[in-house]
């Protein structure tokens, strides 16, 4: 749609010659269309920006967890003890929230190994029971490789 020149604007005279110039615009239902489309695009761009910061929060979540994950692995498979069976809760706070970091270690098929399994979540608000898990990390530990606690020298 271009610019209309309705035969009822106002007309103004140049001053020299016999033209005139018409004063013009859009007309009132070209002005609601464009006003539709901007709408349009604006609810588009706020959704995709929404979806975006959901993402950006929801890797964050994800980044942190592992780095709690795989700290607790690292300190299990430090222990110089065979870890025993069972499940362990332990609260962490880090990056100014509440995790929990569960681990749980179970027998495996072979006798002189574990499975560890790390499971780190964010507890919701309001719940004091269960956590929404973000992250969780696998791994087995031989009695073999068990790192060896140094003896003191006799005398």
């Amino acid at each position: 749609m271009g610019r209309y020149c309705s035969p009822t604007c106002s007309v103004q005279a140049l001053g020299h010659g016999d033209g005139v110039l018409r004063a013009c615009g859009f007309t009132l239902l070209e002005v609601m269309i464009a006003m539709t489309i901007v709408a349009l695009v604006a609810t588009k761009l706020t959704f995709a920006l929404s979806g975006q910061i959901n993402s950006m929060q929801r890797l964050e979540e994800k980044t942190m967890a592992h780095i709690l994950a795989m700290n607790k692995m690292a300190e299990m498979m430090a222990e110089p003890e065979w870890p025993p069976l069972g499940k362990r809760d332990e609260n962490v706070d880090a990056a100014h929230r509440e995790w929990i970091v569960r681990s749980e270690v179970k027998n495996s098929a072979l006798p002189k190994l574990r499975q560890i399994e790390v499971t780190v979540g964010l507890r919701p608000e309001g719940l004091t029971e269960d956590m929404y898990r973000v992250h969780s990390v696998r791994s087995l530990i031989s009695q073999h490789y068990l790192p060896k606690l140094k003896q003191p020298a006799s005398p």
